[in-house]
């Protein structure tokens, strides 16, 4: 299959070859006949025009569109522009984003008045394979966002800025990691029990291995998500869970513009953990050894001279986050883009640098440098070539380069090791710098951090892409072919050094005074270094054959034939290392008639490896069709100004999912070769096993996908967008957990099979106000909710009704990652047992864990009297929400500009557990909420009690249950900037353009949450690293 997809791919670049002589050809005979006409008849004409807004303001440096001329130019800073049209030529149109198209008669020194269109109907939106549609005549559900938006939010990364800004993507973050923060991005929630990631297009390149926190912000023009299947189809199954479009900048034609920009950040957690004082912890470690029976470690003694603070040295009071961890780190970039062009070629240039440091202090060694950051370079060019008057390229080239460099050690072990030490240990070095340890923990975070070495790691990002557009119009106008070859590598090489230090524990024997002996075997070691490395390429070809043309200025007719193969091997090891090849082929074809009816049909034939031959293709077409009813006479003439616009919308279409969850070739049995066992005479010492049945019936995930939506216009000042959704998904690719054990496979060896089925539902509204209020001021409003929700309706799943399960099923019937427990008996006041006798007659048996004085009651919802996960309960929701929303305002008044991005979530909960939350790791993790555990004491007293009884180990209370299992819900003030822009007569004198000062930041503020102070709404414990509180400050300057 791998030499196919090269082959073809070969052939589709001799095409291209090909299809560059031959019009070649062709042109240079149709060039030198015109030429001899032209220099005859002079067939052209220099047209000179000036564009200005409803105020009478030149529309200085605006990107304008004329599509008889098929070309893109960009205005001067008095709203002038000058272009080169056929002397035949007698009306051209006029298109401007967030302007109404205007037809307009040519004549000398033209003056155009551009009026407002806030719903943006004629701006031209990317769509799938290549293509972009007036955003009045897209029949799918999409949603789009400027990449000027995304500018405004201050990040090493890429996909925090896409949070709450596109209905219908959910993005969940797990920290502000230097390296990358770990996001997940969902497309209308969970479709399947298999993969739902959203496949990447950048700019019309399919690009699976694309990192998304590796671009630079300043190179985006525009993200689009594509949601339904109308607007998926011709992806194929590499879209079943939805596309996410990113179109680059590209040059116009016109002078060339220098942009520079320069940021400085300083980044904070947006919540920091209460450490306890060291009598604090000595008291709560006593009490958790009291409540398992166990011998205090403290003595109250001890205690006070821990709180009295007399001898520090002997009685420590160490806050350990604050001796490791730093109030805050830094963060600058620097980018300088260059675009502009001619008819003949058109430039965008960028490079941008960015360096992003950790909160981790670090010390470092004279030959090993641990410190934790970030360093990237990402260079683009994107050109745009006119090789003969019929003939087009484009090559669209990236370069990124990226330094990591810390310590060894995961960060999640890092921080854990920081919150497992006690306040009333000393360290981390001795009076003549050795490094403490202590006997139940022999690795000190401070050796991790600093005496163990580092790693570094240097990744390459290259990815080019070549396409060709081959106008056919001596065929027949409107036809055309065009070619796409597209390649990504990524190398990342890595330096490891590593090396072992001494340790030193405190000397029992000598108690009144500060004393360290050396401790096991461990001496300092000198640093080793180790190397590896490993890769990722994708290589892709699109052919096209291409037909659009308008008859009689009302009947459009648009379509094409599509082939596109591709072969990918992704990141990691085993059957990573296998290629992916994919083939398909599509078909497209769409009418409109008078700007007011369209109907659209897709389809995909695409093959997969996943997949036996015989059930490796599978097709996937789709409808769609939308009215314009605002284009409709009767709607003119009878409705009046105040319906600017309204369009409704319908689609229906099939997709599928190949993403098995097992793994590669599935359909095969999986035969492994393994150590130990008896087998000689294949490997010495060899043990044969079949690790998982395959399965040759396997075939496509099948997903049945409906949308209807509204766009609606009110006084030019109200746009308002919904869509409603269903999905049904079928033939899931799922194990059959029905089958007894007895039948001798283990479940985990079993074989996938066709038999899941799932249902997701939900809808997205949008609201946008958009007011100028006069030539100074303009204010635009924006708000989004989008509600999803999905029902497993078959999961193979036993039905333990029988079995006296409370609850028969844990997954059909409730959404995907639904939380189970159990439920908390409070009859008696507080949900707690408050005494032994109560333990004694509640008659309960509870299976693993007996329960203590001061451990939660559960209830027994099956009456058995046996608490064990029979009596197992839905809990709250899943940790997807089902509900998302967002809020902006944004203003302009003179120089100055404000922009507010508030976003939250609901309907979501998890399991909160781990550091931060739970009580015995390592020598007791006591925090803030620990401090109202229940005892007897504060229950005789009648105090709040907002924890069950501390414990030295795992407890009845420490499962899952309605007290761990809480919402996720919160509101932030996500994104906030503020900028102003110089007198266009200040900047003229200092020979610029534009000058522009700004001032932002993200996450300042948070409501809601959880119970566990010290965590953000997103963590479910403190081992991930925090997310960052950001205020930046920065410059732009035009030249």
């Amino acid at each position: 299959m791998k030499n196919r997809i090269y082959k073809l791919i070969r052939t589709a670049c001799l095409f291209l070859l090909f299809a560059i002589v031959s019009s070649g050809v062709v042109a240079k005979q149709n060039l030198s006949a015109s030429s001899n006409f032209m220099e005859q008849s002079g067939l052209t004409k220099k047209v000179f025009g000036k564009v200005i807004d409803s105020y009478g303001r030149p529309l200085k440096f605006e990107k304008l569109y004329i599509p008889e001329l098929h070309i893109e130019i960009l205005t001067e800073d008095n709203g002038s522009f000058t272009v080169e049209a056929p002397l035949e030529l007698t009306e051209i149109q006029i298109q401007c984003a967030g302007f109404q198209s205007q037809k307009i008669t040519i004549e000398e020194d033209l003056v155009i008045t551009l009026a407002s269109d806030v719903h943006k109907k004629d701006e031209f939106i990317p769509v799938s394979l290549m293509r972009n549609e007036k955003r009045s005549e897209i029949t799918g559900s999409f949603s789009t966002i400027k990449g000027e938006e995304l500018e405004k939010y201050p990040s090493g990364g890429f996909t925090g800025a896409l949070t709450g800004k596109l209905s219908g993507l959910t993005v969940l973050q797990g920290g502000g990691q230097p390296n990358g923060d770990g996001a997940g991005l969902f497309i209308r929630g969970r479709n399947t029990l298999s993969g739902n990631s959203p496949i990447f297009v950048v700019d019309g390149i399919a690009s699976p291995t694309l990192d998304l926190n590796m671009m630079d912000p300043k190179t985006i023009e525009s993200i689009t998500v594509l949601k339904d299947a109308a607007a998926c189809a011709l992806y194929g199954f590499q879209g079943a869970s939805g596309v996410i479009l990113i179109t680059t900048k590209r040059g116009v034609i016109g002078k060339p513009k220098v942009s520079y920009s320069s940021d400085f950040s300083i980044q904070q957690p947006t919540r920091k953990p209460k450490m306890l004082h060291s009598w604090e912890y000595a008291s709560l470690r006593n009490q958790a050894l009291i409540n398992d029976g166990l011998t205090p470690e403290f003595r109250e003694s001890e205690i006070l001279a821990y709180e009295n603070g007399i001898n520090r040295e002997l009685y420590p009071d160490n806050n350990w986050y604050k001796e490791y961890l730093k109030s805050s780190a830094f963060m600058h970039r620097h980018n300088v883009n260059i675009t502009g062009g001619s008819e003949r070629v058109k430039y965008f240039v960028n490079a941008g640098y960015t360096d992003q440091q950790s909160l981790f202090k670090i010390d470092g060694t004279s030959n090993s440098d641990p410190s934790q950051y970030m360093r990237r370079f990402n260079e683009r060019m994107n050109l745009d070539i006119k090789l003969l008057p019929n003939l087009d390229a484009f090559l669209n080239q990236m370069v990124i380069v990226k330094r990591n460099n810390s310590h060894p050690h995961g960060t999640g072990t890092i921080l854990d090791g920081i919150y497992k030490l006690p306040a009333t240990e000393n360290g981390p070095l001795t009076p003549d710098g050795n490094i403490i340890v202590s006997p139940w923990n022999p690795n000190s975070v401070y050796g991790m951090l600093n005496r163990t070495g580092y790693q570094r790691y240097t990744e390459t990002n290259i990815n080019v892409a070549l396409g060709l557009r081959w106008g056919l119009d001596f065929i027949t106008k409107g036809l055309e072919l065009k070619g796409v070859v597209g390649y990504e590598s990524r190398h990342q090489s890595g330096i490891f050094g590593s090396q072992d230090y001494a340790r030193y524990i405190k000397d029992v024997n000598n108690p009144y005074e500060l004393s360290f002996i050396p401790y096991g075997g461990w001496t300092d070691t000198a640093l080793a270094l180790n190397k590896g490395s490993n890769y990722r390429y994708f290589l892709n070809f699109n052919g096209f054959l291409n037909y659009s043309r308008t008859f009689n200025k009302k009947h459009s007719v648009e379509g094409f034939l599509n082939f596109f193969a591709q072969n990918i091997i992704r990141e990691g090891g085993g059957v990573q290392l296998l290629p992916y090849d994919y083939l398909s082929f599509n078909l497209h074809g769409k009418y409109g008639y008078d700007n007011r009816y369209f109907i659209q049909l897709d389809g995909s034939w695409m093959s997969s490896d996943q997949f036996k031959r015989s059930n490796k293709f599978g097709f996937f077409p789709t409808i769609s069709g939308s009215w314009v009813a605002s284009n409709e006479a009767f709607v003119k003439e009878n409705v009046g100004d105040w319906l600017s616009y309204l369009q409704v919308r319908a689609s229906y279409g099939k997709l599928g999912n190949d993403n098995i969850p097992g793994g590669r070739y599935m359909y095969e049995d999986d035969i492994r070769q393994g150590r130990g066992g008896y087998i000689q005479s294949l490997y010495s010492g060899a043990l044969i096993t079949e690790a998982l049945l395959g399965n040759p019936y396997l075939k496509w995930e099948d997903s049945r996908q409906q949308n209807y939506g509204i766009s609606l216009g009110l006084f030019n000042e109200l746009t308002l967008n919904f869509d409603y959704y269903i999905h049904r998904s079928r033939d899931i690719l799922i194990k059959d957990y029905r089958l007894p054990s007895l039948q001798g496979v283990p479940y985990g060896r079993m074989a996938y099979e066709n038999a899941g089925k799932v249902h997701n539902k939900g809808f997205e509204l949008e609201l946008l106000y958009d007011k100028e209020i006069n030539k100074d001021l303009r204010i635009n409003l924006g708000s989004s909710i989008s509600f999803n929700r999905n029902k497993v309706i078959d999961a193979y799943e036993v039905d333990r009704g029988d079995s006296n399960f409370y609850t028969p099923y844990r997954q059909t019937g409730y959404a995907i990652g639904q939380h189970f427990g159990y439920l908390i008996d409070t009859s008696n006041g507080n949900g707690y047992f408050n005494s032994e006798k109560e333990i004694e007659e509640s008659n309960l048996l509870y299976e693993g864990v007996a329960p203590r004085v001061g451990d939660f009651k559960y209830k027994d919802l099956n009456g058995d009297g046996i608490i064990n996960n029979q009596d197992y309960v839905p809990i709250k929701y899943n940790t997807l929400p089902e509900i998302s929303y967002s809020f902006n305002l944004g203003s302009t008044y003179k120089g100055f500009d404000f922009y507010a991005h508030m976003q939250g979530i609901a309907h979501s909960s998890r399991m909160y557990n781990g550091m931060g939350v739970f009580e015995f790791f390592g020598k007791g993790t006591f925090f803030s909420h620990h401090k109202n555990a229940w005892t007897e004491e504060r229950f005789n007293n009648g105090d709040k009690i907002s924890y069950p009884a501390l414990s030295t180990k795992q407890s009845s209370s420490t499962q899952a249950n309605s007290f761990f299992i809480k919402s996720q819900d919160y509101f932030r003030l996500k994104n906030v900037e503020l900028g102003y822009t110089l007198p266009v007569s200040i900047s003229k004198k200092i020979h610029t353009e534009k000058i522009r000062f700004y001032i932002n930041g993200t996450n300042l503020l948070t409501f809601g949450g959880n119970k566990f102070k010290g965590l953000d709404p997103e963590s479910s414990s403190l081992s991930s690293y925090p997310h960052y509180r950001t205020y930046n400050l920065g410059l732009n300057i035009v030249f």
